[in-house]
């Protein structure tokens, strides 16, 4: 009863013209034990037979039994189980994996099949005795004679109690002493088992085999016999490409450095890059209200006015209706709306201070010692709700120094009044101590000086400008029955939002009555600057999107032509890997552990030296034109979803490069790579 029968089988290469035909037609029957030889010319096709019979290639036509079944028709875990219990490979020049030693060459299969580490090489000191000594056990085969690397191979044959062992040329590169020693280590193996040997050297078959099948230009015939069906072994599963895949970090460290230290310049500007297009919105909304008039706004009513002889028409801004004005604001909890005198301190003053001239923009707030100008003050004191003092922002001392604190600003208020037949020129002296400095969003920033407006208010009310007959006339008096061709008119209203609860809400406010035919206008300063920054910031992420693209496909590039390059240098010792029985995805994950373990120690590293990267831009930039408000957008980003970022981008690059390997070896011919020249 025997164990191989093959009928009508053959194996082409190539297609159309450049077809060959490596088998034609093979029918042939094997025993389940005894050495037989299969013996031809150079090219007649003997390894190709041997390499149909181990599975190693699929046929072109006929049909493969063993024990019964069909090998044709195995599905890929029964191919795999049939490598890995049935049969046993040698070669000519022995495929050996040279970055391990030949007693971990021995024990190879056994860790394939689940066997523990230390049971296996017991196991494999145990099959080596008697036929390797023990002080070569543990050499790498570079270090050994080619006797020597050919015994081991058998042994590792052996060494999974396989039915059948098929030998491509064993003795082809060995002397004759070699040769021998080979060939009764086969002869002896062949008592329990199938032992085939492929050999151009007939005198040695002759010798050693039981019988021998002769192929000629492709045909090969050796006695038929019945079988009778059998049952094949699935393949085995385990765990052993961990431990061989971090093995081989030592092996490979400084190809993996330059992947880790790629990987870790690209995660890094991804991350840098993905703070700030993540965080700038969110961050912006907080960053909006930091400024001490981020409450403070002006509204008014404009339309439009057509002349008789031009076709121009001309916008006029008017008060607008006081109910009009609180129904806009009604959303808001508290907030106040006052007739507007700030134009007696215009958007650019001249001031001396301390002998000195400067010009900054009066900001009126409605009052210096709230709650949130105490949570904006960097230096120095509050100020009182009066004239006599007041705060400056960061960007003035910035430009004016901090001695400007404690001293006093000189300003010259006042303007041309004109009404119903009268005209008027107003010149008063106001004198402010600088009580502390406040620091705001910095964005467009430029010196402000922060004053009291209900004090502005109460004195603008009370301050006598001049009398007419036994009349006294306000300056507030003037102002309210001053026209328009005024060369300053109060034609607005002033509001102060007091809560800090309430800036967000009156920035939607601000929004939602941004557009052209809006009933009412309304002008903010930090709105705008917040806007105009927004925007830019829009621009900026745009830009960083195509920039993230450009670094994904970056990163995404090194981490696939690394793994591909592992494949390249590897193609051989994979091959015999898959040939001895280990499954296709578990070698894949063998050879890319170590680039796979670079990637990910690569990510974990990149996200704390992203938030150091940004902490140190942030200190060392705070200054700089405002720069510290674009570079703390980033901080914003700094949160779970850059981790769920990272983490997908990581895993993303992972399955590609796996996909990518998978590829290639798709295209990996076992018996190419197994071929002895």
């Amino acid at each position: 009863m025997g164990l191989f029968k093959t009928r009508r089988l053959s194996k082409t290469y190539g297609h159309g013209d450049s077809k060959v035909a490596a088998l034609s037609s093979a029918d042939i029957a094997l025993p389940k034990a005894g050495l037989i030889g299969i013996e031809g010319k150079s090219g007649s096709g003997k390894s190709t037979l041997l390499n149909l019979l181990a599975c190693l290639e699929k046929p072109s036509g006929g049909t493969i039994g063993f024990k019964g079944k069909n090998l044709n028709n195995l599905s890929s875990s029964q191919e795999l189980g049939y490598r890995q219990h049935s049969v046993g490979l040698v070669f000519q020049h022995y495929n050996l994996l040279e970055d391990k030693s030949l007693l971990d060459n021995i024990v190879f299969p056994l860790l394939l099949l689940g066997m523990s580490p230390s049971a296996a090489r017991q196991k494999g000191r145990n099959l080596a005795k008697g036929i390797l000594d023990d002080n070569l056990l543990g050499k790498l085969p570079s270090q050994c004679s080619g006797g020597e690397k050919q015994r081991a191979a058998i042994i590792r044959a052996l060494a999974i109690e396989p039915e059948a062992i098929f030998a491509d040329e064993p003795t082809g590169a060995l002397d004759e002493s070699n040769a021998v020693k080979v060939m009764d280590l086969l002869k002896e193996a062949s008592t329990k088992r199938l032992v085939v040997v492929v050999s151009h050297n007939h005198n040695l078959l002759a010798r050693y085999a039981d019988s021998i099948v002769k192929i000629e230009d492709g045909k090969a015939n050796h006695g038929q016999e019945r079988t009778n069906p059998g049952q094949l072994s699935r393949g085995h599963s385990s765990l052993w490409w961990i431990k061989e895949g971090i093995w081989k970090i030592s092996g490979s460290w400084r190809r993996l450095l330059s992947c880790f230290g790629a990987c870790l310049i690209g995660f890094l500007s991804l991350l840098c890059s993905a703070a700030f297009f993540l965080g700038y919105e969110p961050c912006l909304y907080q960053e909006r209200i930091r400024s001490l008039d981020a409450g403070v706004a002006t509204v008014s009513y404009e339309r439009s006015v057509s002349t008789d002889d031009s076709l121009l028409s001309l916008v006029v801004q008017e008060r607008p209706s006081i109910d009009l004005v609180y129904e806009a604001l009604e959303p808001l909890s508290s907030f106040s709306v006052e007739i507007d005198y700030s134009f007696l301190l215009p958007g650019s003053v001249e001031f001396r201070l301390s002998g000195g001239e400067g010009e900054a923009e009066f900001v009126p707030v409605s009052s210096l010692g709230s709650a949130y100008a105490k949570s904006l003050l960097i230096e120095g004191s509050l100020g009182s709700d009066d004239l006599s003092s007041c705060l400056v922002n960061d960007a003035f001392i910035d430009k004016y120094g901090s001695e400007s604190i404690g001293r006093s600003l000189l300003v010259q208020v006042g303007g041309s009044y004109t009404g119903e037949g009268w005209e008027k020129e107003i010149n008063l002296n106001l004198s402010l101590i600088v009580k502390g400095v406040v620091s705001e969003f910095g964005f467009l920033n430029s010196p402000r000086i922060y004053y009291s407006y209900p004090a502005l208010s109460e004195w603008a009310a009370g301050h006598v400008v001049y009398g007419e007959g036994e009349k006294e006339v306000t300056l507030g008096e003037l102002c309210e029955s001053a026209t328009s061709d005024s060369y300053y008119s109060n034609y607005r209203y002033r509001i102060f939002v007091s809560n800090k609860k309430d800036l967000q809400p009156f920035f939607e406010i601000l929004q939602a009555y941004s557009d052209e035919d809006a009933p009412l206008t309304f002008t903010s300063r930090a709105y705008l600057s917040y806007a105009s920054f927004l925007d830019l910031s829009k621009a900026l992420s745009s830009c960083l999107a195509v920039f993230l693209g450009m670094e994904l496909l970056f990163v995404g590039s090194v981490i696939v032509l690394s793994v591909l390059s592992i494949f390249a240098s590897s193609r051989k010792p994979m091959a015999i890997m898959m040939a001895l029985g280990a499954k296709k995805s578990s070698v894949i994950s063998c050879y890319a552990t170590p680039t796979f373990l670079m990637i990910g120690l690569s990510a974990l590293l990149s996200l704390p030296l992203a938030v150091g990267f940004i902490f140190l831009l942030n200190q060392g930039f705070e200054r700089l034109f405002g720069l510290h408000s674009l570079l703390r957008l980033g901080e914003a980003g700094i949160d779970s979803r850059l981790w769920l970022s990272l983490g997908l981008m990581v895993m993303a690059f992972l399955i590609v490069s796996f996909l990518a390997l998978a590829m290639a070896f798709r295209k990996l011919s076992l018996s190419k790579e197994m071929h002895d020249e």
